[in-house]
C-alpha cells in the first residue's frame, strides 16, 4: 500500500472495501446457496413424483386388465364394448401411454439437474464462503498503528481478492481448502513483520465491521 495514504484514508478505504466488496460477495455465495439448494430439491422432488406416477400408471394399468378384460372380468369376452368397458378401455390406453411418456420426462429432468449441477456448484460456493471468513479474520483493528493497519488491510484485501478470482473460475475454488488460505495468511504476516507492523500485537476483527 502507498505511504501516500494517511490512516484515516486507509480505514475510509477498508470501510468501502469490506461493504462493498466483501460483504457483497459473501451475501452472493450466501444466495447463490440458497438458489442451488432449492433448485436441487425441487428437481428432486419432481423426479421423484414422476416415477411414482409412471409406477402407478404401470400398476392401475395392468390391474385393471387383470381384474376387467381376463378371467371372469366384467369385460371379458365380449364383442362390443359397453359404455363403461369402453371407459376402462379409454382409461387403460391413457394409463400406457403415460406409463411411456413419462420416463423421458423424469430423464430431462436428471439431465437438467446434470447440466446445471447445483448438487456440485452448492458445496463449491460454500468453500468459497468459508475462504471469505478466513479472509475476513484479517479485517485491521482501528487500534493498530498506521504500519500495522496498513500490513493488515493489504493482506485483507489480497486475501479477499484471492477468494473471488477462485470462484470465478468456479472448478478452481476446490484447490484451495480454508488451511491453505489460512497458510497465505501467515506469509502476509511476516510480510507485515518485514514492513514494521505486528498484526499479532492487536486482535484481528472476525465480523469485518470497522469499528
Amino acid at each position: 500500500m502507498s505511504e501516500e495514504f494517511t490512516l484515516d484514508e486507509l480505514k475510509a478505504r477498508y470501510w468501502i472495501f469490506e461493504k462493498y466488496a466483501l460483504q457483497d460477495q459473501r451475501h452472493y455465495y450466501q444466495s447463490s446457496m440458497r438458489r442451488f439448494e432449492k433448485a436441487d430439491e425441487e428437481v428432486s422432488r419432481v423426479r421423484a413424483r414422476i416415477a411414482f406416477l409412471t409406477g402407478l400408471a404401470s400398476i392401475t394399468a395392468g390391474l385393471l386388465v387383470q381384474t376387467q378384460f381376463l378371467g371372469s372380468g366384467q369385460c371379458a369376452g365380449l364383442e362390443e364394448a359397453n359404455a363403461t368397458c369402453g371407459s376402462l378401455q379409454l382409461l387403460i390406453t391413457i394409463l400406457v401411454i403415460l406409463s411411456v411418456i413419462l420416463p423421458p420426462v423424469g430423464v430431462f429432468f436428471s439431465t437438467l439437474a446434470d447440466t446445471f449441477q447445483w448438487a456440485t456448484l452448492r458445496p463449491l460456493y460454500e468453500r468459497s464462503l468459508e475462504n471469505i471468513e478466513v479472509a475476513d479474520a484479517l479485517s485491521p483493528d482501528p487500534e493498530m498503528s498506521e504500519e500495522e493497519y496498513q500490513a493488515s488491510y493489504q493482506a485483507f484485501v489480497k486475501a479477499t481478492l484471492a477468494v473471488m478470482r477462485e470462484e470465478t473460475s468456479r472448478f478452481e475454488v476446490q484447490s484451495r481448502t480454508p488451511e491453505e488460505l489460512q497458510a497465505f495468511i501467515e506469509a502476509q504476516r511476516k510480510i507485515a513483520y518485514r514492513v514494521g507492523g505486528d498484526p499479532d500485537r492487536h486482535k484481528l476483527s472476525t465480523d469485518g465491521d470497522a469499528t
